[in-house]
């Protein structure tokens, strides 16, 4: 019988792990998806706790834009020094420890009604989402490099927000029904994503951490330059409409039902949208899945402002919905395929710091021209606008390849 060599049995920085070291990729891409859960609830089911929050604590509209700009803001630095935290602890800790930190942000959330501590949580909440996301990113761009279909595992994970919406939309008969409710929205979410962090901990540790190269060239971030602005665009745009979308429904007289079912139906499109792209994902190259997907998420936004019927919103939330979380997994594609395996989170650190800059102008704009105008309409209306500059410049994107030659 022939033996092998032991050195090549070893996986070298960039090709696929050995089938014996493969983990069971369905199930732990499932597994990963729930950090995903946890930042839906964190980032998004704010937007249905504010009216009640505005309501019960007197804000203003540029109060509550600033909550989620303190979030981007917490984001920002995130961002910047998820990389570190990643060299220092590897993949797996970071991922477990800031999941843990988003969960007791929303916990401790539903205890205060102060505005400073809350906009202080809102930034914690920031930070371990940013590095949650990096962390949890690289980790499943390294589990999608093992599988047959890597835009599945990519769709799988970032589609995990769309539970944490519907978990939202769930909670929204209660919290908008009466005054005072809140707080609980916020603990029902914390002790979800606490429940969670635990699962998603287990399965990370089947994923084998990054073979670093003992030399290798710095990361070739500019062939990447149109997408990551596309990414920026898109961080201002989207985030606009999903912190204020619900308000601005309520603001035009709908009732709680109607507005739970928006928030239900763009929730389960933001879930199905995972196996709905896997063919794009997997075979578009450039930036033609980026603009695509970018084109269906303005269409989506605008719907609101051309009609207030509830055809026109449920269409608005299957369109917004069903792209949103996609937009995400072909910046994250896109990542895997332009650099070496050892870069991806430097790679997706560089996207989401010039993303959080987005984020943390959006909702402030958004808030302040509502306060200016008195309705959210011009807002939101500055959201299509920079989506559509975003579709326009993913087309300019073209298909990028490692450049690195490692030793």
């Amino acid at each position: 019988m022939s033996s092998v060599p032991p050195d090549s049995q070893q996986p070298t920085p960039d090709s696929p792990l050995p089938s014996a070291l493969c983990p069971p990729v369905p199930r732990t891409a499932v597994a990963l998806s729930l950090a995903a859960m946890a930042l839906g609830l964190s980032r998004f089911g704010y937007s249905v706790l504010l009216p009640a929050m505005r309501g019960d604590l007197d804000w203003t509209y540029t109060q509550a834009g600033g909550m989620n700009t303190a979030n981007a803001v917490g984001y920002l630095v995130g961002s910047l020094t998820a990389t570190l935290a990643i060299a220092a602890l590897g993949e797996r800790r970071v991922f477990s420890a800031s999941f843990a930190l988003v969960a007791v942000s929303m916990l401790a959330s539903g205890l205060t009604e102060s505005y400073l501590t809350l906009l202080l949580l809102r930034t914690v909440a920031g930070v371990a989402g940013a590095t949650l996301f990096i962390a949890g990113g690289t980790l499943v761009a390294r589990l999608a490099a093992i599988a047959p279909a890597p835009g599945l595992v990519l769709g799988i994970y970032f589609a995990g927000v769309g539970p944490g919406i519907l978990v939202s939309a769930l909670l929204a008969p209660v919290v908008l029904g009466s005054t005072g409710q809140w707080p609980l929205g916020w603990l029902t979410m914390g002790g979800l994503a606490a429940g969670s962090a635990f699962v998603a901990a287990w399965a990370s540790r089947s994923i084998e951490p990054a073979v670093v190269p003992t030399q290798s060239e710095p990361a070739h971030l500019g062939q990447l330059g149109w997408a990551i602005a596309a990414f920026t665009l898109y961080g201002l745009g989207y985030i606009s409409y999903m912190t204020f979308i619900v308000a601005y429904q309520r603001d035009l007289g709908r009732d709680v039902a109607q507005v739970t079912l928006f928030w239900a139906v763009l929730a389960l499109a933001a879930t199905a949208s995972g196996w709905v792209w896997t063919s794009l994902l997997d075979r578009a190259r450039g930036g033609v899945a980026f603009a695509v997907l970018l084109g269906i998420l303005t269409i989506g936004a605008a719907l609101p402002l051309l009609s207030i019927g509830t055809a026109a919103l449920l269409c608005s939330a299957v369109l917004f919905g069903g792209s949103f979380l996609s937009v995400s997994a072909a910046m994250t594609a896109l990542v895997r395929r332009a650099l070496p395996s050892h870069q991806w989170a430097l790679g997706l650190a560089a996207a989401m710091t010039l993303f959080a800059l987005g984020q943390i102008v959006g909702p402030v704009v958004t808030g302040a021209l509502a306060d200016r105008t008195g309705s959210l309409e011009a807002g939101l209306a500055a959201s299509v606008l920079l989506l559509a500059l975003a579709a326009l410049a993913a087309t300019r994107q073209r298909e990028a390849t490692p450049l690195n030659v490692t030793s």
